[in-house]
């Protein structure tokens, strides 16, 4: 499990084709699996927080509209 400074940035509700979060750590982008978990109040763009996470690598992930899965890393 690492520990790291990172971005937390909201990218929209599910239910309008959103994103959900997305965690900014450096350069990289990583979607987080537990985002039931996430409070409310974190649902605006850019919050800083530290976060101890471990990667699931090129895991599917849907977002938005499109029916295809991508695949990035996950946290």
């Amino acid at each position: 499990m690492q520990r790291v400074d990172a971005i937390l940035e909201w990218h929209g509700s599910y239910a309008v084709d959103g994103c959900g979060y997305i965690l900014r750590i450096n350069d990289e982008s990583l979607k987080i699996t537990n985002e039931e978990e996430i409070e409310p109040s974190f649902r605006v763009n850019s919050v800083p927080v530290v976060i101890s996470f471990t990667i699931q690598e090129n895991a599917p992930f849907y977002c938005g509209d499109n029916p295809e899965a991508t695949y990035h890393d996950m946290v």
